[in-house]
């Protein structure tokens, strides 16, 4: 008869054997490998693991949700749970070789993972590394008005299209540095004393500034300010005086009208003094606005002045006999 000895391990093993309840003749007994067990299932192989996705050293920020995949092997059965380690905190097994972590927080992250078989063996324990960083705004505020002149009539604005951002800007000397300056929160236009250099930037809780605008205004013309006209009308009569006053001799006026009624205004014309104007209406009413302009520029429009005119019929008859 022969004797098998089954080596189930790599280490070294000491066969006693007492004459008396195993005679035997050397040559008698034969060592078997694993690989040539003749008991076909006496082993149970090592699942293998990978992480799929994401890879190693993936970028992300903190708006991404992180979902870890894994590709998992038995070669001699089956595997009926993945197991899923952020940083130290402890294992998470489920059934699926997919998990949503959701979104982390800014830093290093290690993610672990490993697979378990149907007899309860566990795989290798795989690796990656995630990078997580704040998003960043993109693109850059707009400011205006785009040109290098700015007149005392105009202001500044800002404007950023990328997407919904707190809006900050700061207003400094054409020498200064917007890197080291104090941010004021963009809530209505701004308005310059002379020239200057306006910063703006976006921003927004959890993530990254955008990069910062920059505009300097080298030019600085000082325009007239708005000079508001009043109106002179008798009732009755279809003549219209527009009165303004103004202390200088070097402005000129530009006038527009339009009846209530309408949309567009239309231009009533050039005056280079200050004196009353007088238009002639029909029955109605209307509206009247004044800007008075220099080398430099013109002011805003004034408030527009209304009047109602109420023209007297001639209600005079001839006798019939005439």
């Amino acid at each position: 008869m022969k004797y098998f000895v089954l080596i189930v391990a790599a280490a070294s093993f000491f066969l006693n054997f007492a004459a008396a309840q195993l005679p035997m003749r050397y040559g008698e007994l034969t060592v078997i490998l694993p690989s040539q067990s003749p008991f076909p299932g006496s082993l149970n192989k090592q699942p293998t693991v990978s992480i799929s996705s994401p890879s190693n050293g993936s970028v992300l920020t903190t708006e991404d949700a992180v979902v870890v995949s894994l590709d998992a092997r038995d070669p001699d059965g089956s595997i009926s749970k993945y197991g899923f380690q952020l940083n130290s905190n402890g294992w998470r097994e489920q059934s699926s070789a997919s998990i949503n972590l959701g979104r982390l927080s800014v830093g290093e992250h290690l993610i672990s993972a490993r697979a378990k078989d149907n007899l309860g063996k566990y795989s290798n324990v795989a690796f990656v590394t995630l990078i997580i960083t704040k998003p960043k705004l993109s693109g850059k505020v707009s400011i205006y008005p785009d040109s290098e002149k700015l007149t005392s009539a105009q202001v500044v604005t800002l404007e950023y299209r990328s997407q919904p951002a707190t809006l900050e800007y700061s207003v400094l000397p054409l020498t200064g540095a917007c890197s080291s300056t104090r941010w004021s929160t963009y809530r209505a236009p701004i308005t310059l004393d002379g020239v200057a250099k306006v910063c703006a930037r976006a921003t927004k809780a959890g993530w990254d500034n955008s990069k910062v605008s920059i505009k300097e205004y080298r030019s600085f013309a000082q325009v007239p300010d708005t000079i508001t006209p009043y109106i002179n009308y008798e009732v009755g009569s279809n003549l219209i005086e527009l009165v303004w006053e103004s202390d200088s001799n070097e402005l000129h006026y530009l006038v527009e009208s339009k009846k209530l009624s309408e949309e567009i205004w239309q231009s009533e014309g050039r005056y280079e003094t200050a004196q009353p104007v007088t238009f002639e209406r029909a029955s109605g009413t209307y509206l009247f606005k004044l800007k008075a302009c220099n080398n430099d520029g013109c002011s805003a429009w004034s408030s527009p002045q209304s009047v109602i005119v109420v023209v007297e019929q001639d209600s005079h008859q001839c006798p019939a006999w005439l």
